[in-house]
């Protein structure tokens, strides 16, 4: 029987209630450390050339969404235990409240460890350990067992060379949630708290009793109904690296994602794949799985610029320092509202688009220049002459318009007299007030407005009227506007002639009501 959800209660009392929560008593071995090697100082190496390889599978599947949720939920949580304590003690999630709930964990004690423990660095992805870690959980398939017979074993044979090593076991687990949750809430029976003793599972993921900074996740799905392990079958693998070739316990780590659900953690499926992180400096950069996962073996202390570019991504950089440990780098790609044409996210399309897209698709550019794909017009995930032609005939049209509205609303400007007109609600006045009421007028926080005067008035409604990229929504008041002419008297004007139909010259003298729009020279 496979209960999975913990939507429904999770035992009775003829099932062996063991299998739902991590095989207790986690292993854990030490060897003598010897050939350590400390961090040497930053050099003056170049930009790194060498791919490194070890953290995913050559074929970029693993860790696949689930392996790199749990990775990711452990080094969220080594960096801020308390934080950590707070979410499992308090998540409403049935995956953790449930078993939670049915262990009846004692969730004041659990947020007292973790607030407890001190943040510690994160871990990075290993492919051996993940080989080991994914033979254990098939042999645990094929037993129908829980258990870590072999667990270390399967470690050596992998090729991975430790000093240390702790090793998890779930064979019940419903996902990635679950898992960790069991993992790091370490729920089970033979205590007051619902926790079990040892809280070896704990011990691992937050790096308490040693320093496990390579790991290697396999969840393996088990649906036979033959079987009584599963949903998922969940193996973990923590280590030390031995100061052999190819082993490193010094990452630059992290995950590429987007927050599709806004739910504030990394679900599978949320990961971006393909992405290129190269630091300034060292032996190696990487490309993420396609789960979104990265990790960057570092050498030298001192200040990174790791750079992320990919055609999934705009081009981003953060800057790390590392002394004696490893950090974390995560990508969030946040949500952003996407201009077409845009294509170096400065939001304004101009000629430095166009020349980024031409350098885009010659394959010309380098690798400090910023390329949003996401920009692209055509849908086809590339910036290719199209899009160039778009973003130009985009200038062409922009700069063929004169007139500019303002953020407000209030005012437009014609770029050609070098005149911002008011378009706010129209004041009606006769001839004797027109002047003053400019003169003491503000608005949008300018203070220098007049009355304009008739040539003005004349000049910008027969533009409007001959301009054909003039949009009405630049003149959104119609009335009849009083203007001052050079003997200090008033006249009427239209305040525009497509409105009321006719030449201008025709509506000099419309009768209609007066009001006064005013004017000031841009600075």
């Amino acid at each position: 029987m496979i209960l999975s959800g913990f939507s429904q209660p999770l035992f009775s009392q003829n099932i062996n209630a063991k299998r739902y929560y991590p095989e207790p008593d986690p292993p854990k071995i030490e060897k003598n450390e010897k050939n350590f090697s400390p961090l040497s100082l930053k050099s003056e190496k170049s930009v790194p050339t060498q791919e490194w390889i070890f953290h995913k599978t050559s074929d970029n599947s693993h860790p696949d969404g689930v392996e790199q949720q749990m990775v990711w939920f452990m080094n969220r949580a080594r960096s801020n235990p308390s934080q950590e304590g707070i979410w499992l003690a308090k998540s409403e999630d049935s995956r953790i409240s449930n078993p939670r709930d049915y262990f009846n964990v004692d969730v004041q004690i659990l947020q007292d460890e973790f607030a407890s423990y001190s943040p510690k660095p994160p871990a990075a992805f290993d492919v051996r350990l993940y080989n080991a870690a994914k033979t254990h959980s098939e042999d645990l398939i094929l037993r129908d067992a829980q258990d870590h017979t072999g667990q270390f074993d399967k470690i050596d044979n992998a090729g991975f060379s430790y000093f240390g090593a702790r090793g998890n076991v779930f064979s019940y687990a419903d996902d990635g949630v679950n898992a960790h949750a069991g993992f790091n809430i370490d729920w089970g029976f033979g205590t007051s708290d619902g926790m079990q003793l040892s809280r070896g599972h704990r011990q691992a993921i937050m790096s308490l009793d040693g320093e496990y900074t390579n790991v290697g996740f396999a969840a393996i799905p088990e649906l036979n109904s033959a079987t009584n392990v599963g949903p998922l079958v969940v193996t973990q693998n923590f280590c030390k690296a031995a100061s052999v070739q190819n082993h490193y316990n010094l990452f630059i780590v992290g995950t590429v994602w987007k927050d599709t659900n806004d739910n504030d953690m990394y679900d599978p499926g949320e990961g971006k794949g393909g992405v290129s992180v190269i630091p300034d400096i060292g032996d190696y950069y990487a490309i993420t799985s396609d789960s979104g996962g990265y990790a960057i073996p570092i050498k030298f202390s001192g200040t990174y610029h790791v750079m992320f570019s990919g055609t999934s991504v705009t081009n981003w950089t953060d800057i790390v320092t590392i002394e004696n440990q490893s950090v974390l780098s995560d990508y969030k790609i946040e949500s952003v509202n996407i201009v077409k044409g845009d294509i170096n996210n400065d939001d304004s399309i101009d000629l430095k688009d166009v020349i980024i897209g031409l350098m885009t698709f010659s394959n010309n550019t380098s690798a400090s220049d910023i390329i949003n794909l996401t920009a692209e017009v055509n849908g086809d995930e590339k910036i290719g002459l199209e899009d160039v032609l778009y973003i130009l005939k985009t200038i062409v049209e922009t700069n063929s318009n004169t007139f500019s509205r303002s953020e407000t609303g209030n005012t437009v400007t014609d770029f050609d007299t070098n005149l911002m007109w008011q378009d706010s609600k129209l004041a009606f006045k006769d001839e004797s007030e027109g002047i003053t009421y400019c003169e003491s007028f503000s608005l949008d926080d300018f203070y220098d407005w007049r009355l304009p005067t008739f040539d003005e008035l004349q000049t910008f409604f027969k533009k409007v009227n001959n301009d054909s990229t003039f949009d009405l929504k630049y003149w959104g008041t119609f009335s009849g506007c009083t203007a001052s002419v050079a003997i200090g008297g008033y006249v009427k004007t239209p305040a525009g002639a497509e409105k009321y139909g006719g030449d201008v010259g025709d509506r000099i003298n419309f009768m209609g009501g007066a009001a006064a729009r005013c004017v000031r020279v841009m600075e």
